[in-house]
């Protein structure tokens, strides 16, 4: 009676065992497989958000002040301010041009001041780029050759008195913006578009935004639905254990 009883004990551990097994091993891979993607993914999407320096690579060029990382991160160069390209401002297609020339598709190297972004979220960075085994500064090249001009604020002034000597050489040498009869009416569109300008950069940053998150929903749900097919098929492998189990 008492071998029987032990018996019935240790058959019955087993189909415990069997059954915690089939539930809990599914919903711990369904959690933890999606988790540890989603925190790689993150941190590769981080790569240079609150580093003081970081090498990266262009993915594109937006426009003659910012571009675009392969990282998905935006930089937004500290103080300067190019022309605009949406709505198209005077000299803003060649700012683009010479800003794309320089860096579309290169490796770059990218440096922190105080700011780590702007309000859009863009990262505030000075840029450099290697061409021809020579560094070049970005920003300061931009507004040395007439493409941007010097705009700087605080406390992001690392490079202010350099940025003003640039754009001071820059007008005295009627470089880009600055040449007679290029841009008569700059400051004047300038004035005219600012809250055209400001609401459509709005716009790009909320579309942008929208992008990003239609586009984390589908890699989630990819992940959770690959989580819930292994839940099924352990679940399935635990049912067919506890079956053989029983038949003995």
């Amino acid at each position: 009676m008492n071998l029987a009883y032990g018996g019935f004990f240790v058959v019955k551990m087993k189909i415990k065992k069997y059954f915690i097994l089939s539930i809990f091993v599914p919903v711990i891979v369904s959690v933890v497989i999606p988790t540890q993607v989603l925190a790689a993914e993150k941190t590769e999407s981080n790569l240079c958000a609150g580093k003081e320096s970081c090498v990266a690579k262009i993915e594109r060029v937006i426009d003659g002040d910012t571009i675009k990382l392969d990282t998905g991160e935006k930089v937004r160069y500290i103080g300067i301010d190019a022309p605009e390209m949406s709505p198209v401002e005077c000299f803003g297609k060649e700012a683009f041009a010479r800003n794309k020339e320089l860096l579309e598709g290169k490796e770059i190297k990218l440096e922190k001041d105080v700011s780590d972004t702007d309000k859009y979220g863009r990262l505030l960075r000075y840029v450099y780029v290697t061409k021809n085994d020579t560094e070049i500064f970005v920003n300061d090249y931009l507004v040395r050759n007439g493409f941007a001009n010097y705009s700087g604020y605080p406390p992001d002034i690392k490079h202010q008195k350099e940025f003003q000597e640039a754009e001071k050489e820059a007008k005295e040498n009627k470089r880009g913006i600055w040449a007679d009869g290029i841009c008569d009416n700059l400051t004047a569109e300038k004035n005219n578009n600012q809250e055209i300008v400001s609401e459509n950069e709005k716009l790009k940053q909320e579309v942008e935004k929208l992008r990003e998150n239609c586009s984390r929903e589908e890699t989630k749900s990819g992940e959770w639905f690959a989580g819930f097919i292994w839940g099924i098929l352990l679940t399935a492998l635990g049912i067919w254990g506890y079956g053989r189990l029983f038949k003995r």
